[in-house]
């Protein structure tokens, strides 16, 4: 038995990240996780008829009817520019990287609670080309050089234009979290001149999409049965040599027969991977527009009338995209 232990991924994720923005200059920024409705909601220009303020999204404080259980840490962002604004000092930029909590049950790819980094600049003349640029940074700093980023038009109430942040990894785009410049109604909210300042901010959940980037799958919880598995998988994945990977199509034959319903990614020997042309799952059901897998099989050929021949050695490491 190691009688060493190591760090949890999650904090090996969180290091690297906060390592990355202080190089780049950022100020980490830390605030509490009971927060007040106005930074959490108001300041960041969410209506008050916005679904995310309904106990079905929002864990509210009983007796405290202005304190939520926050559900972001952009609340964080909008306390330290308020203090920026106060004190004169900008340029300025922070990270955080924090817990946060959601109303929702827990499945296979969504948790109650989970950590998301977040982070803005402010300053004269900051523009999209600022913002791209410092993602850049950051994935390639997480996943190498070859990482590829893509903006795409989005909405959230906190920022104008919105952008969705892909990045291309492993010959796959893959959506990790939401940006866009800073509106300028929440610039006022935090005391800041719009027509002076302009600035950035992004935020997402970092570890849930570290882990789905890096292989472990879609599949694994942050705090399951299964966490050993992602453990042993990312302790060390910097340092360790990547297995030979290949991405194939799943087909579900619990739906209807023979449906593809996304990809998987899988591992092997060189000459073991060039016999999988697909993953079967035998197992799978639907709940509305969930899909539920119990079970995946990498398989010889595609799966005709039920008949398909296991591949044996070659192991699924997991779900790389799953559609209807």
């Amino acid at each position: 038995m190691n009688s060493h232990g190591h760090l949890h991924p999650m904090s090996l994720v969180t290091n690297d990240i906060i390592r990355i923005f202080t190089d780049m200059g950022f100020e980490v920024a830390t605030g509490p996780e009971m927060e007040d409705e106005w930074y959490n909601f108001d300041a960041l220009n969410v209506p008050k008829d916005h679904p995310a303020r309904d106990m079905q999204d929002t864990f509210w404080i009983k007796n405290q009817p202005s304190k939520v259980l926050r559900t972001h840490t952009t609340g964080v962002t909008a306390r330290y520019l308020e203090q920026a604004a106060k004190d004169g000092t900008f340029p300025c930029a922070y990270v955080s990287v924090g817990k946060v909590f959601r109303n929702e049950a827990t499945d296979a790819t969504h948790e109650m609670q989970f950590f998301q980094v977040d982070g803005c600049a402010v300053g004269e003349n900051i523009t999209v080309a600022n913002l791209k640029a410092t993602l850049l940074t950051l994935y390639r700093g997480l996943l190498g050089e070859d990482v590829e980023i893509q903006l795409r038009p989005s909405f959230f109430p906190f920022v104008e234009p919105g952008l969705e942040v892909w990045i291309k990894f492993r010959y796959r785009w893959l959506e990790v979290m939401g940006a866009g410049m800073l509106h300028p109604n929440v610039l006022r909210n935090v005391g800041i001149d719009p027509e002076k300042y302009q600035g950035f901010a992004f935020g997402g959940g970092q570890v849930k999409e570290i882990i789905k980037i890096l292989g472990v799958g879609a599949a694994v919880k942050q705090f399951g049965p299964d966490i050993n598995k992602a453990i042993n998988r990312l302790s060390n994945y910097k340092d360790t040599p990547q297995a030979m990977t290949k991405v194939v199509t799943i087909y579900s034959i619990g739906i209807s027969k023979s449906s593809a319903i996304g990809a998987a990614q899988v591992s092997g020997t060189k000459e073991q991977l060039a016999k999988v042309e697909s993953v079967a799952s035998p197992e799978t059901e639907l709940f509305g527009r969930e899909i539920r897998i119990r079970a995946l099989i990498p398989i010889e050929g595609v799966p005709q009338g039920g008949s398909w021949k296991r591949v044996p050695g070659v192991a699924v490491t997991g779900i790389v995209d799953l559609k209807l």
